[in-house]
């Protein structure tokens, strides 16, 4: 089944606690959300590599990834993050335990 996949980038004004977030246009950070494909494929990435905002401070976040390593990201002048619109979270059921 072929999905549309409307990918919006995280910002300072959208951003918020518990978001799930993929590498996104301005990433700069290797391997460090555990994605090392060549072909970037952003469903595959969005299944197996998410990570989620756990804090927000000064244009930067900190994401806590599902191999549980956890780095910040620049969400004011660079954007190194991606999430996507409601229907496709649904959509694919993501689950993501982790500890505040």
């Amino acid at each position: 089944m072929n999905k549309k996949l409307d990918l919006v980038i995280v910002t300072q004004k959208n951003a918020y606690i518990g978001m799930k977030v993929v590498r996104g246009k301005d990433w700069t950070w290797g391997s460090q959300d555990s994605f090392y494909g060549e072909e970037l494929n952003y469903l595959e990435l969005i299944k197996k590599n998410y990570g989620i905002i756990t804090k927000i401070e000064n244009g930067w976040v900190k994401v806590l990834w599902k191999n549980k390593s956890e780095n910040t990201y620049r969400i004011l002048n660079f954007f190194d993050l991606f999430t996507f619109k409601e229907p496709l979270q649904e959509t694919l059921q993501l689950e993501f335990n982790f500890c505040f």
